[in-house]
């Protein structure tokens, strides 16, 4: 029998956000309530779409936020379609390149946000019992 390490997502609520300033591709300020799902660098597009389909699953509606290096932005084009596009939000804030922990440009992270808050993060993806945690938040928030 192999034996794994437990995956255990680290969990953070009541977060004080700094005055964040969100975009969208079209470069128009978006307001910033809201739940989000988010990545640092385009290495973590790949769990942004494990946290769509969960979304999907409870018909949340919820925004993309792009926390990546100037870089990196013709990128998107190539890895979102049109579709998705009006989803994404694009910040340059200190606090979600803070998240990501030492090196871990792979690693996604769920936020609800309300009144300058972060009532809820999900630094990676979410186990079954932290995505309950996480809809509740929502729940709670909303």
């Amino acid at each position: 029998m192999v034996w794994r390490v437990p995956y255990v997502p680290e969990c953070r609520s009541g977060v004080e956000l700094p005055a964040v300033a969100l975009t969208d591709l079209d470069e128009a300020v978006q307001p910033l309530p809201g739940i989000f799902f988010g990545a640092v660098s385009v290495r973590a597009f790949r769990e942004l779409g494990l946290w769509q389909k969960l979304a999907a699953s409870e018909a949340l509606d919820y925004r993309l936020l792009l926390a990546i290096p100037p870089s990196e932005l013709d990128l998107i084009p190539q890895l979102f379609p049109p579709s998705q596009r009006p989803l994404i939000m694009l910040s340059e804030s200190a606090i979600w390149q803070a998240w990501r922990g030492d090196g871990e440009e792979t690693k996604s992270f769920g936020v609800i946000v309300r009144d300058g808050r972060a009532k809820f993060v999900v630094l990676g993806l979410p186990t079954e019992e932290v995505w309950d945690e996480f809809l509740a938040a929502g729940a709670q928030t909303a």
